[in-house]
């Protein structure tokens, strides 16, 4: 399994079921368990284009953008603490660098500022619903452009339904895989299924779905999600 016996165990808590699992199989194998939720980190600024945030007096700036990140660093700096006790040294600059730039394509990857175009590859509930959260920390009051194709075999309607309300303009395309849902079973599922009030749909070529779509962001406050 993935927890080894002497090694230490970091993770953050969730749900006292899960937590029970965790903590039994440590104290089993021996492991010393590290909390990374008890990590002291200050989110400061959360921007279309940064995510900085503040840990032991010094301000540390993200590519990867969205306050879930927080989470998953709090994770990674910990186990880098854990590290340096057991004798690694890991100099202030080395972890300010690493963290400034590490870098996930296709996870609200900004891909244009001008206009500003983000990149998620979100195609399921649980990644719908981690984009939603960071939607609404980018977007705030503002509306955007979505660029969406989806595979058949997802939760498509449940998907959808997470980020429906970030958009005021939804343009379906097929993505380049046999498992694609048609795009006109993608209409209909966006209008009926997941009823989404207000959204209009447009139907493009995949050749043209990009330009297309940078070029009507100016409908969306200037903003284009890609995702799917």
């Amino acid at each position: 399994g993935i927890i080894k016996k002497g090694c230490p165990l970091v993770y953050r808590r969730q749900e006292k079921m899960v937590d029970s699992v965790f903590e039994d199989k440590a104290n089993e194998l021996n492991c010393k368990i590290i909390h990374a939720d008890e990590l002291e980190i200050h989110p400061i600024e959360d921007t279309e284009f940064d995510n900085k945030f503040l840990y032991r007096d010094t301000v540390h700036s993200l590519k990867l953008l969205g306050q879930h990140q927080l989470k998953n660093v709090s994770l990674a700096v910990s186990a880098l603490e854990e590290l340096c006790v057991q004798g690694f040294e890991i100099t202030k600059t080395s972890l300010q660098r690493g963290l400034s730039e590490a870098f996930i394509p296709a996870r609200f990857e900004v891909i244009s500022k001008s206009p500003t175009v983000i990149l998620d590859g979100a195609h399921n509930p649980d990644g719908m619903s981690a984009l939603a959260n960071s939607l609404s920390d980018i977007l705030k009051d503002k509306k955007a452009v979505g660029l969406v194709g989806m595979l058949a075999d997802k939760n498509i309607d449940r998907s959808l339904s997470y980020i429906e309300s970030f958009f005021d303009t939804v343009i379906c395309t097929v993505p380049d895989s046999p498992r694609a849902i048609p795009i006109n079973d993608m209409v209909e599922i966006e209008m009926v299924e997941v009823d989404i009030d207000g959204i209009k749909s447009d139907i493009q070529n995949l050749e043209n779905t990009k330009q297309n779509n940078l070029t009507s962001a100016n409908a969306g406050d200037g903003i284009s999600i890609v995702n799917g």
